[in-house]
């Protein structure tokens, strides 16, 4: 029997507009359904972790990642034909945003009029999983 009271944890680098930088954990991120969720903050030096409700209105992205640390030092692939990328299915895109950040990855399905859309990116060892773009931060969607 599968329990339906269990929650997925995600890992998150929320990137707000004004360009704050926020790393926790949601268990109840679902962008399509809801337009706030609840963000556990990670802080290496707290010892007790905070809680803040987050609208989605107010962020540029929301980076679901592998580890918070990461690998500063590692470079991702950001050009197709890189040797080593995964290509998944889904249209090959680079993302701008207002701010000129680019993102490189494969898009499902891509609708502006909508709160935002995943990007999956295309380099296996990349530390982001999956990066929800907030559509009103886009500069620019190129399908390559």
């Amino acid at each position: 029997m599968v329990d339906s009271t269990a929650r997925t944890m995600q890992k998150m680098v929320v990137h707000k507009a004004d360009g704050t930088v926020i790393k926790g954990i949601s268990y109840n991120f679902s962008p399509y359904i809801n337009i706030v969720f609840h963000l556990e903050i990670v802080d290496p030096g707290a010892n007790d972790a905070k809680s803040m409700e987050i609208r989605i209105s107010t962020l540029k992205a929301i980076f679901i990642v592998k580890s918070f640390p990461g690998n500063p030092d590692y470079k991702d692939k950001k050009c197709f034909q890189d040797p080593g990328i995964q290509m998944q299915p889904g249209r090959k895109a680079e993302v701008e945003f207002t701010d000129g950040e680019k993102v490189y990855g494969m898009i499902f399905t891509f609708d502006p009029k909508k709160i935002g859309f995943w990007l999956f990116p295309i380099d296996p060892n990349d530390n982001n999983e999956k990066v929800f773009v907030v559509s009103n931060m886009i500069k620019e969607v190129k399908f390559v």
